[in-house]
């Protein structure tokens, strides 16, 4: 959202309200209610803000200008995931790379996130699974499946939403069996 709506409640009937941000009025009104909603008279772009409101009563009384909020305004979506990776401790085939596994909680390797802290989604086979993890602040990690997956194959993908909402581009998808069946 780049133009927030802003409700400045405890105002008395009258009012006039002034709303800046960094010190430049981008909004006023008067109130005919115990609050108002504000909407600023422009786009605001990425990055951080001061924001205050100042209410004028009928007699020209002004309230403090001390009472300061800080908003960030952020509209970019998280970098694109790599493709995840089955730790090669749980890849239980024939080589530690050929994905294929008899966990049933597999681990997987998280590359190419963002280093802010995200939420992380796996996909397995094109459904969330409510799986979600902050990442560490690094742009690599590891994520353990909670629930059980059961013998078959799956398509494994990964987004990231920041803490604004903002989600990345699912990453290219990785294929892997889980074999339970003993030979």
């Amino acid at each position: 959202v780049t133009r927030p709506n802003f409700t400045i409640s405890n105002l008395a009937s009258g009012d006039s309200i002034v709303l800046r941000i960094n010190n430049t009025i981008v909004a006023s009104d008067k109130a005919d209610s115990s609050s108002l909603n504000l909407l600023p008279i422009f786009e605001l772009a990425n990055g951080s803000y001061s924001v205050n409101a100042v209410a004028i009563d009928i007699a020209g009384n002004q309230s403090s200008l001390d009472e300061t909020i800080s908003l960030t305004i952020d509209t970019q979506a998280p970098s694109q995931p790599d493709i995840p990776d089955l730790l090669s401790e749980d890849d239980k085939g024939i080589s530690s790379t050929d994905n294929i596994t008899s966990v049933l909680r597999p681990r997987f390797i998280l590359d190419g996130l963002s280093t802010t802290r995200d939420s992380i989604r796996i996909i397995i086979n094109d459904i969330t699974t409510g799986v979600a993890a902050v990442a560490s602040q690094g742009s690599k990690d590891t994520l353990q499946l909670v629930t059980d997956l059961v013998g078959g194959s799956y398509k494994i993908t990964v987004l990231a939403i920041d803490s604004a909402g903002n989600t990345s581009p699912v990453s290219p998808e990785l294929s892997i069996t889980v074999d339970v069946t003993p030979p």
